[in-house]
């Protein structure tokens, strides 16, 4: 995950700077590259515009430690069936009374539609194979890149110092592009750069989930 200056601030009122700092890449680059490595635009990411990369698991379990220090309770496994506008939930059944409800239950929220608050989603037209990969040589500077290839683009940036996040993103029209896990012939064949560094080889064995997503396009190489 990302973390840039408005979430750091988050998280420092939180107390937790510190202890996500140990487990996170700070970003000090940021660079775009065609198919072939070369660059075609580089952003220093200095403190004004600081970049934090940590895995998912990891940020979550130092929310959870300090959520816990503070008092609260943590329950898993149990579902919102319904929410209304008294601020009752039905969970697995029972009905609890609330305070307050805060609905974060992503893009399908259980809770707004049920208070009418939903909105019509626009289907996305691409998507994005995203993965953890072995951290080499290759990607030893803490910088993210970016590379294109025609519709496709392969993200790759280090999270710890083992592991790299990485996402292969394609149009949900491109069936190679879009599958998982990856098609390594394939991605190789449009990204020669990558492929000379051994990354499609490290991300085949990789595994990976794919997700639509909106992503943005500026334009391609």
């Amino acid at each position: 995950i990302f973390i840039k200056g408005n979430g750091l601030r988050v998280l420092e009122s939180y107390v937790l700077l510190e202890r996500i700092r140990r487990d996170c890449v700070v970003l000090r680059e940021a660079q775009i590259l065609d198919k072939q490595g070369n660059l075609l635009q580089r952003r220093i990411l200095r403190e004004f515009n600081t970049v934090w990369n940590i895995k998912r698991d990891l940020l979550i379990r130092a929310l959870y430690d300090r959520a816990t220090e503070l008092g609260a309770r943590v329950h898993v496994d149990c579902p919102v069936g319904e929410v209304a506008e008294d601020g009752s939930a039905v969970i697995r059944g029972d009905r609890i009374k609330a305070d307050l409800v805060v609905a974060a239950d992503g893009v399908n929220s259980v809770a707004r539609r049920e208070l009418g608050l939903n909105r019509d989603v626009t289907q996305p037209r691409s998507g994005a194979i995203r993965l953890l990969v072995p951290r080499t040589s290759f990607e030893s500077a803490d910088m993210t890149r970016e590379f294109w290839s025609g519709r496709l683009r392969v993200g790759v940036a280090p999270c710890t110092p083992t592991e790299v996040y990485s996402y292969l993103a394609a149009p949900l029209d491109d069936r190679q592009g879009a599958h998982a896990p990856i098609n390594a012939d394939y991605w190789a064949s449009h990204f020669p750069a990558l492929k000379a560094q051994g990354f499609f080889d490290r991300a085949d064995v990789a595994g990976g989930v794919h997700v639509p997503s909106r992503l943005r396009r500026v334009g391609y190489v």
